[in-house]
C-alpha cells in the first residue's frame, strides 16, 4: 500500500475530492416536484375526503363522544346504589371495564404514597 506522500499530498485529496463533489453536484439534473392535483399552496382542502388531519380529528371526537356517554352511564349507575335505589335503575356500562384497572392503579399508588 502507497503512503500519501508517495502518490499525492494530503492537501492535493482533499482538494481533489473537494472539486469532483462540486462537479458532480453541479451536473445532475434535479427532478421537477409537481403539487398534488386537487390541491391549495400543495394542502388538501379541510373538506376533502383524502385528508388524514379530518379523519384522525373526527375519530378522537367519537372516542371523546363515547367516553363522555361511558362516564356518564356509569356515575348514574353509581348513584342509583349510593341513594338506595331511590334514582333511575342503569345497568352498569361494559366499557368502564377499562378505566377501572386505570383507577384501581391511581388508588394503589396513592396508598403507598401516604
Amino acid at each position: 500500500m502507497k503512503s500519501l506522500s508517495q502518490s499525492r499530498s494530503e492537501s492535493e485529496v482533499h482538494s481533489l475530492c473537494a472539486v469532483d463533489d462540486i462537479e458532480q453536484a453541479a451536473s445532475r439534473s434535479r427532478k421537477k416536484l409537481i403539487r398534488r392535483p386537487g390541491t391549495v399552496a400543495g394542502k388538501l382542502p379541510w373538506n376533502d375526503m383524502r385528508n388524514g388531519k379530518l379523519w384522525r380529528h373526527a375519530a378522537q371526537f367519537i372516542f371523546v363522544l363515547i367516553n363522555i356517554y361511558i362516564c356518564a352511564t356509569f356515575y348514574f349507575w353509581v348513584r342509583f346504589y349510593e341513594t338506595g335505589g331511590a334514582t333511575t335503575y342503569v345497568s352498569r356500562p361494559a366499557g368502564i371495564e377499562g378505566w377501572l384497572p386505570i383507577a384501581g392503579l391511581m388508588n394503589l399508588k396513592y396508598t403507598l404514597e401516604t
